[in-house]
């Protein structure tokens, strides 16, 4: 794209500034009233969670489409264009569309401005751009899944949903979300609103009974997504095996499951659709796995002790059909929990590979101190480098580049296009 092409909304967002010394979502309430609070007409599933969260949209957003729902994904985090985030109908959104609705949220924005209203941050702004952008594609139905937390992000701003989905919960974000499991569970569980009904993927007994808790107190409905549908008539070995490669994902369809059972009533699915949908979806760089040159490759964004937990647990069963060496490469942003997840990965590999993630937050290789793992602190570099070794028609290898999709994304381009 060139930049004439993308000028607006990429001006516009980078112009606002990404932090305020306000802990709240005053800011974004003030832009929302500004266009007239147009938000309280959409109809919107709720996600929020440690890990999951963009599988159960996409699952969700893929099923709804193939039963001929017009749908509409907000995720995060974007890699190299902030329209990434928002999908209408399975499709990004177009930089004419992105344009003309930044368009309108700039005049709001610059309004705010000239009144001395409390302003919203960048995240924000990007925020109320999906949101317009779903109201404005008129859909049956907005998918929206939290940045991190959930009762102060950007997208908690509905006080009426069609359901939450609460997906596994773990360590991550501590310094914003607080350090204990509950203080990240309470967090999570502040987009449950009142009488609406939520949903909880398996968790440890504390976070569910946490969660439940709460519900009572906002007199909304919460049902364990595996005991909901033991007590319905769905069975999910109709649905194996997922099209999403690791076991974690059977948790996350649990949670899919539920909600579509639950609103059937209210938006009505087929079984036969749903399995459409469900081999449709794609999930870009959740353990990912394709061929090149005889070779295998396998991408994966996880980041956290549980997302790299479950890439080892993947990476060990697949060892039962393949002895391909594996080779793995791996970087990861600064205060991320990964120490445990990289040990795992390492103890099945035959040589490691650091190198440092496409980003102002990336841990550089020297923070690593390990004499045992190869350096190769470019990530321009280390591609070349991986691109190089896959063009050799040797024994066949298997290279599994993790840690963070800001370098799981910026592989997969460059392996794709090459």
């Amino acid at each position: 794209m060139d930049n004439q092409a993308r000028y607006h909304y990429t001006f516009f967002l980078d112009s606002v500034p990404p932090f305020s010394d306000k802990m709240d979502l005053i800011g974004m309430y003030n832009l929302l009233e500004e266009l007239g609070n147009f938000h309280e007409e959409l109809s919107v599933i709720h996600i929020a969670g440690t890990n999951g969260k963009g599988s159960c949209t996409i699952m969700l957003d893929s099923i709804y489409r193939a039963n001929g729902y017009t749908c509409a994904t907000y995720t995060s985090p974007y890699i190299d264009d902030y329209r990434e985030c928002i999908h209408i109908n399975g499709s990004m959104i177009s930089v004419e569309a992105m344009n003309e609705t930044t368009q309108e949220i700039q005049i709001a924005y610059e309004r705010l401005q000239s009144k001395g209203k409390q302003l919203p941050t960048q995240y924000e702004c990007l925020t109320v751009i999906a949101f317009y952008s779903m109201y404005k594609a008129n859909v049956n139905l907005g998918i929206i899944e939290t940045l991190m937390g959930g009762r102060d992000d950007a997208t908690n701003v509905f006080k009426n949903i069609e359901a939450a989905l609460i997906t596994s919960i773990s360590y991550d974000h501590t310094e914003f979300l607080g350090p204990s499991l509950m203080d990240i569970t309470m967090h999570k569980a502040g987009i449950i609103q009142a009488n609406c009904p939520v949903f909880i993927n398996p968790n440890k007994i504390e976070v569910i009974e946490a969660i439940c808790s709460y519900a009572t107190t906002l007199k909304a409905p919460c049902y364990v997504s595996k005991d909901y549908l033991n007590t319905s008539s769905i069975d999910l070995v109709d649905y194996l095996p997922l099209p999403l490669n690791g076991t974690h994902q059977i948790d996350n369809f649990l949670g899919v499951l539920s909600i579509i059972t639950y609103l059937n009533k209210r938006y009505p699915t087929l079984s036969k659709k749903n399995r459409i949908g469900l081999g449709r979806l794609h999930h870009p760089c959740r353990i990912e796995t394709f061929k090149q040159n005889g070779h295998k490759i396998t991408l994966d964004g996880s980041h956290n002790e549980d997302g790299l937990t479950a890439l080892y647990q993947h990476l060990l069963a697949d060892k039962t059909s393949s002895s391909a060496p594996i080779i793995l490469v791996f970087g990861s942003l600064k205060g991320k929990n990964y120490q445990r997840g990289l040990s795992l990965l390492a103890s099945l590999a035959s040589e490691i590979i650091l190198t440092t993630p496409k980003s102002p937050r990336a841990l550089e290789t020297n923070a690593y101190n390990s004499q045992d793992y190869t350096m190769i602190s470019n990530l321009d570099e280390c591609i070349l480098h991986i691109q190089n070794r896959l063009k050799k028609r040797t024994t066949p290898l298997h290279f599994v580049i993790c840690g963070s999709l800001y370098i799981a994304y910026p592989f997969r381009t460059a392996l794709i296009n090459h």
